[in-house]
């Protein structure tokens, strides 16, 4: 496992006020992450939490870092703000990085807003600057994660339960679910008391299994056999893949969506050759397919969902969805939306939510 130092014998305050100055903050922002640094230099046993910071958000790939160090309260700095100061000491070797790969530093740029976004929401929630979700952040540091007009892409492998086919003549994708997912009668993911278990055979001639309703977006219990001769496998679990990620920004404009995706497409093999494009992944609320009976066909969220394929996540819960809709509430606030009425509608009528997946194959039509 690699391990990096903080870089302290290049980072005085004026190298770190000049590259972070570069990142585009808001002038109550810069002088936030500013004083907070002076705070760490002055201080010995903030500068050693630093540096472990710094090993512990970038000394590790592809696995969520533990329990960030905390800053006891004799020492008068929010451990949200040592985290955030940690981030930005890997800022040069991010560049540099960028740079070699001849990513433009308008996107270095739009992908470093998420910390001030973040910064934004812990200010909101708690009254007083900090940051909660530099271990989320890490991975922008790490140059995994990009922003490509309104949406994030991330590399990371495929790890959803599922393979995908293409049709040799038209083209058409088709989604099998691996064996060893327990369902219910409908066909969705179950938690306690399946009701039947998917199974994917493969032999000589082709691949037997249940695949995904493209519509309902839930597991058909009639198997069905896909011939070699028709049909190719394009995506398995391992595979490279872009998870996507929608940034809190407002809307999603359809064509602001597509340019996104088309855009990654065509980036990513560019900036990263040694990878190769299996597919883009999401994993969201905005991708419960429940939400096509409750939202008019035009809608913004609806053009999202149908950039994918629809796939059932094990496990999925509504946890995000009222999060993200009424802030963890599960009542309706005053002047409630039509979304955050339907939302609750459904739950009343005893339906339930569950976050959805989605996959899209790098050629897929707009």
């Amino acid at each position: 496992m690699k391990t990096e130092a903080l870089p302290q014998a290049a980072w005085g305050e004026a190298d770190f006020a000049r590259e972070v100055g570069r990142c585009g903050l808001r002038p109550d922002t810069f002088e936030t992450l500013i004083e907070s640094h002076r705070t760490i230099a002055r201080s010995p046993g903030l500068r050693l939490l630093a540096q472990t910071t710094c090993a512990t958000l970038f000394g590790r790939e592809e696995v969520p870092p533990p329990a960030l160090p905390r800053v006891a309260p004799a020492l008068k700095l929010e451990s949200g703000l040592l985290h955030a100061v940690a981030l930005l000491f890997r800022l040069p070797r991010l560049r540099s990085e960028h740079a070699r790969r001849g990513i433009p530093e308008a996107v270095t740029r739009a992908t470093l807003e998420d910390l001030e976004r973040w910064m934004d929401a812990f200010a909101e929630a708690n009254g007083k600057p900090g940051l909660s979700e530099a271990a989320w952040l890490a991975r922008h540091f790490q140059g995994r994660l990009l922003a490509v007009g309104r949406l994030q892409f991330e590399w990371t492998l495929f790890k959803l339960p599922y393979r995908v086919f293409r049709h040799g003549d038209d083209g058409t994708p088709l989604v099998m679910a691996t064996s060893g997912m327990d369902c219910d009668a409908r066909g969705w993911p179950a938690d306690s008391a399946p009701a039947w278990q998917s199974v994917l055979r493969e032999g000589d001639d082709g691949w037997e299994g249940h695949p995904v309703d493209p519509d309902k977006g839930c597991l058909r219990r009639e198997p069905t056999f896909l011939s070699r001769d028709e049909w190719q496998p394009v995506l398995a679990p391992g595979d490279r893949v872009l998870a996507v990620h929608i940034p809190k920004g407002g809307r999603l404009p359809p064509e602001a969506v597509a340019d996104s995706f088309r855009d990654a497409a065509r980036l990513f093999p560019q900036w990263f050759p040694e990878h190769r494009l299996h597919a883009m992944t999401c994993a969201s609320w905005m991708l419960d397919p429940q939400l096509k009976d409750h939202l008019p066909h035009g809608s913004n969220l609806l053009a999202f969902q149908r950039h994918f394929l629809p796939v059932p996540i094990p496990g999925a819960t509504d946890e995000q969805l009222f999060e993200r809709v009424l802030g963890g509430q599960r009542t309706l606030p005053e002047n409630a939306t039509s979304l955050q009425r339907a939302v609750l509608e459904h739950v009343r009528c005893g339906g339930a939510w569950r976050m959805g997946g989605g996959i899209r194959l790098p050629d897929a039509p707009f």
